[in-house]
C-alpha cells in the first residue's frame, strides 16, 4: 500500500502562553520547517480553536520562517487566542498550532487632548471634552492626568475611575486648579492598565488675575499710603510683579513683587504713592511663571489720578492779623 511522507511545521511564536498582543500592532509569527513545504497559510482563533479565520491574503513563502501579522483593529480580542500555520497544499494534515493560548487585547487611541499648543483655562467652572476611539472588547476605561509630562499619574489625579469605553468621550468638569505647562491625559482599560494611550504632546492650564484697585477715577495723593488689591483665579507659584504707568500704559516702571495669594483670594499691598503727578495713571499686576502660555496680567480698567498736596504753614491757627497790615507778626504781650 502507498503512504504519505509529509513535511512538518512547528509554530515557535506565539507559543509560550505569556504573549500579550494588541490590535493595531504588528507581531511576528514564527515557525520552523522539515520537508519541502513551499507555502503556508496563517489562521487565527479567538476561542481556543473552536473557530478559525485566515489572516493572510496571499500564500506566504514557507522558507521565510516568519510573517509579520499587522493585527487589524477589527480583530476579535481574546484571552484564549491561538495561531495555526498550515501547509497550503496539505492543510488538513500538515499544520501546527500554538502550544498555549495567548492574549489579544484591545486598543485605545486618545484623540483629545493630543495636539501641541493646547491651553485650557481654569475658572472653577470650566470644562473640556476628552475624546478617544476604542478597538476590541474593552468595556470600561479609567482616565487620569499628569502634571509632570506623564512621569506619574497619581490616584489624586483621577478624572474618572470607571466609565463606558464605547462612549468615546468624557467631559472633564471642572478643569482642575493645576496651573502648569507639563500636563498629559492617560486613558486605560479599567480591567487591564497595560492597555492605554496618553496625550502625544503636553498641554497647559492657565488661570487669571484681576486687579481690583486702583481701577478707575481714583485720586491718590503723592506720598500717601494706598492699597493695591488683586485676586488670582488658580494657584500660581511665583511672586507677582506690580507696575506703575503715568502715561496710560505706554510705559511701565516696576513697583515691587508680591506673593500671589491662593485661588480667588483677595490680596492687599500697601503702596506709598510716588511723587509722579499724572491724570492718566495706571497700575498693572503680572504673573511670572516664565511661560507665555500660562502667564497672565491685568491693569486698571481706566486711568486714575496721582495728585499733589498743598500745606498752609502760616496762618495756621491762633494768629491775630490786623487790617491793612502787610507784615504780620505776633503781637507783643
Amino acid at each position: 500500500e502507498t503512504f504519505w511522507v509529509r513535511g512538518k511545521i512547528t509554530v515557535s511564536r506565539p507559543n509560550a502562553g505569556t504573549e500579550n498582543w494588541q490590535v493595531g500592532n504588528p507581531e511576528n509569527i514564527n515557525w520552523s520547517l522539515k520537508g519541502n513545504i513551499s507555502q503556508v497559510n496563517v489562521y487565527y482563533s479567538s476561542n481556543n480553536g473552536a473557530n478559525w479565520s485566515k489572516v493572510n491574503t496571499a500564500p506566504i513563502t514557507a522558507a521565510n520562517l516568519t510573517w509579520p501579522w499587522n493585527i487589524d483593529l477589527s480583530t476579535s480580542t481574546s484571552v484564549q487566542a491561538l495561531i495555526n500555520v498550515t501547509d497550503v497544499s496539505d492543510e488538513a494534515f500538515t499544520y501546527d498550532t500554538s502550544n498555549n493560548t495567548f492574549k489579544v487585547v484591545g486598543r485605545l487611541i486618545l484623540s483629545q487632548p493630543n495636539d501641541p499648543g493646547i491651553v485650557l483655562s481654569y475658572t472653577g467652572a470650566s470644562n473640556y471634552n476628552i475624546n478617544w476611539s476604542r478597538y476590541g472588547g474593552i468595556s470600561y476605561v479609567r482616565i487620569r492626568y499628569s502634571n509632570d509630562n506623564g512621569a506619574s499619574y497619581p490616584s489624586s489625579k483621577i478624572i474618572v475611575n470607571n466609565t463606558t469605553a464605547g462612549s468615546g468621550g468624557w467631559s472633564w468638569d471642572p478643569i482642575p486648579n493645576d496651573i502648569g505647562t507639563q500636563l498629559k491625559v492617560n486613558i486605560s482599560d479599567a480591567e487591564n492598565p497595560d492597555v492605554f494611550d496618553e496625550s502625544n504632546d503636553t498641554f497647559a492650564i492657565k488661570g487669571a488675575v484681576e486687579l481690583i484697585s486702583p481701577n478707575a477715577n481714583e485720586n491718590w495723593t503723592v506720598n500717601s499710603s494706598r492699597t493695591i488689591q488683586w485676586k488670582t483665579t488658580g494657584t500660581y507659584a511665583q511672586p507677582l510683579l506690580l507696575q506703575f504707568s503715568d502715561n496710560n500704559g505706554s510705559n511701565w516702571t516696576d513697583i515691587d513683587t508680591a506673593l500671589p495669594g491662593g485661588d480667588n483670594q483677595l490680596v492687599n499691598y500697601s503702596w506709598t504713592v510716588p511723587d509722579n503727578i499724572s491724570s492718566i495713571a495706571k497700575v498693572k499686576v503680572l504673573t511670572q511663571e516664565g511661560n507665555g502660555s500660562i502667564d497672565v496680567n491685568d491693569s486698571s480698567n481706566s486711568t486714575f489720578r496721582v495728585i499733589g498736596s498743598v500745606a498752609v504753614l502760616n496762618p495756621n491757627g491762633n494768629e491775630v492779623w490786623y487790617y491793612n497790615e502787610t507784615n504780620q507778626m505776633e503781637p507783643s504781650r
